[in-house]
């Protein structure tokens, strides 16, 4: 049995078998749009993660922080008794060597914008500013969260 293909040419030029360089062209441009197009996803998609990475990490530090007020009592809040700055790795291993970039941080303690209320004095407001950057991007975060006097179980009007 003999298996090959055979090809009738009926007449046709041999050149009429092959591509022309028009059509070379058009596939090469066609398979180059789609390769770019591809490798351009996949990296936009490893900046997502990486992007998505940070602002976890940050969120994370900002409830930390904030969860830290907790601890404080009242005159220790109104008073400063406690760092403004901080800095916190981007890696939370303090085993490992490679930390990668560092999240620094600012707390500030103001009164609120309730001025007019008549527990105004028993309230403050803190404000826990992050920043960061990875690259040449500088990154920004900033969560604002009022602390009473008494807490919210003990809050009296």
């Amino acid at each position: 049995m003999d298996f090959r293909i055979k090809h009738k040419r009926d007449g046709l030029k041999a050149r009429s078998l092959g591509f022309s360089l028009a059509e070379l062209l058009v596939a090469t441009t066609i398979l180059a749009i789609i390769g770019v197009s591809l490798y351009m996803g996949v990296v936009a998609g490893f900046a997502l993660v990486k992007w998505t990475q940070e602002n976890s990490r940050a969120t994370q530090i900002l409830t930390e922080k904030s969860e830290e007020f907790r601890l404080f009592r009242w005159a220790d809040i109104t008073n400063n008794v406690f760092p403004t700055n901080f800095q916190v790795p981007f890696n939370p291993d303090t085993n490992s060597q490679n930390v990668g970039f560092m999240y620094w941080g600012t707390v500030t303690i103001s009164d609120p914008p309730l001025s007019t209320e008549s527990y105004a004095s028993q309230v403050k407001m803190v404000t826990i500013s992050l920043s960061w950057t990875n690259g040449l991007v500088p990154r920004t975060r900033e969560l604002k969260l009022l602390v009473s006097r008494d807490g919210l179980h003990n809050f009296k009007q």
